[in-house]
């Protein structure tokens, strides 16, 4: 069975308002339905994602380790969230293809004792997705943290040559789409209110206001942390 994990990482709870928006997204529930429907039977993964939601990328790559059948991963792109994903299960990377890792996002309020407990989230975050870089390659946690500070990209040589991933692929699958912004949560919101209800339609100007903003967005980790 084919499961796609294509566009943003995201929650499961935000993925109404990135359809709304038309935008392309992936959240761990799509991956879980593809896993029940693929009922042991071997499960063939395509990603081509720019990372987003840490917490929904690791439900994701919890859902695939689970899984008790074969699980086949081909990547076109992996990036941050995305790539955490990538290392679920055994894989291969078409040759003009992109893997990339880097720190983990996110963003806190408060004193200084809140920013520096944000901090110390922050670098522990580090470490559990670079354990998933770790269990994958089996590169010391040391050199997984260092290429994360350095926001490393790897070409599919150079992923295979850090045993992220296995091989590469014979052939090359359609690449498609570029790197995304989370969406802030106040747009989240808006939309979430306007799909559970219709009757009360998205005024125009917050519709143009939403547009707007996933066009000029710059904050990332309202919700949580980003990878």
């Amino acid at each position: 069975m084919r499961l796609d994990i294509r566009g943003m990482i995201v929650p499961n709870e935000d993925k109404s308002a990135y359809e709304f928006l038309g935008l392309e997204s992936t959240c761990p529930d799509d991956v879980r339905s593809g896993v029940q429907k693929a009922r042991g039977e071997p499960l063939e993964v395509y990603i081509h994602s720019g990372g987003g939601d840490l917490l929904a990328g690791l439900d994701m790559y919890a859902a695939l380790r689970e899984f008790r059948g074969d699980v086949r991963i081909h990547i076109s792109y992996a990036a941050s969230a995305a790539g955490v994903v990538a290392c679920a299960g055994e894989s291969d990377m078409i040759a003009p293809g992109l893997f990339m890792v880097h720190n983990v996002s996110g963003g806190c309020f408060g004193d200084y004792h809140e920013m520096d407990k944000g901090s110390e989230m922050l670098q522990t975050a580090n470490r559990a997705v670079a354990e998933a870089y770790v269990q994958k390659s089996g590169m010391a946690m040391e050199d997984a943290l260092s290429m994360m500070e350095r926001e490393t990209w790897l070409t599919a040589k150079e992923a295979v040559a850090h045993g992220l991933v296995d091989r590469l692929a014979d052939s090359m699958p359609r690449m498609v789409a570029a790197q995304q912004k989370l969406l802030s949560r106040s747009v989240i919101q808006r939309i979430q209110n306007t799909v559970k209800d219709p009757l009360s339609a998205m005024p125009k100007a917050d519709f143009l206001w939403a547009e707007a903003e996933y066009q000029f967005l710059t904050l990332k980790g309202e919700r949580g942390y980003e990878i």
